[in-house]
């Protein structure tokens, strides 16, 4: 794989009062673009704004996808005229506390019309804006990783879109359900070629399960699995939240930025 191969590297920022600060740390750093937990908030679109204006980086827009006709969609549209969007993250699933609006249960049961639905807001997009577009979706713990990675991810890839993929879930996969399961999932991930974003981050154990974590360095196992699953249009998402350090977001961008087919090693590392 030649050097210049992965497409884009991408930092995710929580809104919080460290908002403005981390995207200014983030901004003088060889990173492509960034994606925000909230971009509603006046603290975020004013980082969005600034990393555009003085560093020339796009945000890269995730949206929660509901239903075709929700106005919530259409509230994330119209911040295409406010801000420099470069790329789309549809979030499928589970959203925030006790709101579920799309059940990935749905796929595999009876749920049907919500993939038509999902495929008809797309195309309809797509008809007004050049703006590529990556479905996430998101990863149910109590989903058994068979029920997850087989089913639910052929369904979606039957819509012909890139598809993004956090690592963390996949690590506390592993955990959870037993290492018997990661050659399995491993080999679902890399023979799909439509899995080309990945979000990197920790793992910690919470209660009696493990869950992915932003606030520490993106665990070593996770690194690993990049030499197995990236391709030759991989985005990278590097996650980070209000409690990361300089020092953690610093440590982990210089890490990405020498990931095997991101970029040749950048005078900022010298």
């Amino acid at each position: 794989m030649e050097a210049e191969k992965i497409l884009k590297r991408i930092v995710h920022i929580e809104d919080s009062d460290s908002a403005l600060d981390q995207s200014k740390l983030i901004g003088g750093s060889p990173i492509d673009s960034v994606v925000f937990s909230n971009i509603f908030s006046d603290r975020t679109k004013k980082a969005s704004k600034m990393l555009y204006s003085q560093f020339n980086m796009e945000t890269t827009l995730a949206i929660p996808y509901t239903d075709q006709h929700s106005n919530l969609m259409k509230d994330y549209v119209s911040l295409l005229t406010e801000l420099k969007i470069g790329k789309i993250i549809l979030k499928i699933g589970t959203w925030g506390i006790n709101n579920s609006f799309m059940d990935p249960g749905g796929f595999q049961y009876q749920n049907k019309k919500s993939i038509q639905d999902l495929q008809s807001w797309i195309s309809d997009f797509k008809k007004n804006h050049d703006i590529p577009i990556y479905l996430h979706p998101i990863r149910q713990l109590s989903l058994s990783p068979q029920l997850f990675y087989k089913k639910i991810i052929t369904e979606l890839s039957d819509l012909h879109i890139p598809l993004s993929i956090d690592l963390g879930c996949v690590l506390s996969d592993y955990k959870n359900w037993g290492t018997e399961n990661k050659k399995e999932i491993l080999g679902i991930l890399k023979g799909n070629p439509l899995i080309s974003m990945f979000w990197l981050s920790a793992v910690r154990k919470a209660g009696d399960a493990y869950i992915p974590c932003a606030c520490e360095r993106v665990d070593d196992e996770i690194w690993d699995m990049l030499g197995l699953l990236t391709c030759e249009d991989s985005a990278l998402i590097l996650m980070t939240d209000r409690l990361s350090n300089d020092s953690q977001i610093t440590a982990d961008i210089k890490k990405l930025m020498n990931v095997k087919g991101a970029v040749p090693k950048h005078e900022y590392f010298n």
